[in-house]
């Protein structure tokens, strides 16, 4: 399996679990998230292992199931991204602190032509990306520390499908590393 980490922060952001593809220029990856339902504390489904709750000792009409069902984004639950509730017009302040973070890192500080190559691509391209912000679409980050002053994460744009439930999430490809696990 391919994790996926902020190759500021380390955190992981999604796997090759998830269809993932690498937009036409290669400048964005995108992630296919799909609605669905999650049980919280991690317990197994009763009914998996022939159990019926309401048969056993202090099972019955009086339990609430309710509260131990999650509803969301597949990827977005498993990897607790987080929602950054930001404009367009913030998204695109933090977008200038986060490229001096990543041209900052070991990996781009060692190789000029990297970073010379992703200075490039950012100018052509993150006009584009900050298109992806419209009505229907959310800035997400990895479970970790945001802070929007320092730019010490990627940013990651979430846009629902027509249906209102699944989403694609679009990453700047060099924002990240690939981790073989």
């Amino acid at each position: 399996m391919i994790i996926f980490k902020d190759a500021i922060s380390g955190v992981e952001v999604f796997s090759d679990s998830y269809k993932v593809t690498p937009s036409e220029d290669g400048f964005l990856l995108v992630c296919e998230g799909k609605h669905t339902q999650m049980k919280l504390g991690g317990g197994i489904d009763a009914g998996l292992i022939g159990g019926n709750p309401s048969q056993e000792e202090g099972g019955g009409d009086d339990v609430d199931d309710s509260e131990q069902v999650k509803s969301g984004v597949d990827v977005v639950m498993h990897y607790n991204l987080q929602d950054l509730e930001l404009s367009k017009k913030d998204l695109k302040d933090y977008l200038k602190r986060w490229a001096k973070r990543r041209v900052a890192c070991e990996d781009m500080k060692q190789n000029d032509e990297k970073k010379k190559a992703f200075t490039c691509a950012c100018g052509k391209n993150i006009a584009s990306f900050l298109k992806l912000m419209t009505d229907d679409a959310v800035v997400l980050a990895g479970d970790g520390d945001f802070i929007f002053e320092e730019g010490n994460q990627a940013p990651i744009i979430g846009v629902y499908a027509e249906n209102g439930m699944d989403m694609k999430l679009y990453a700047i490809a060099e924002s990240l590393i690939e981790e073989k696990q």
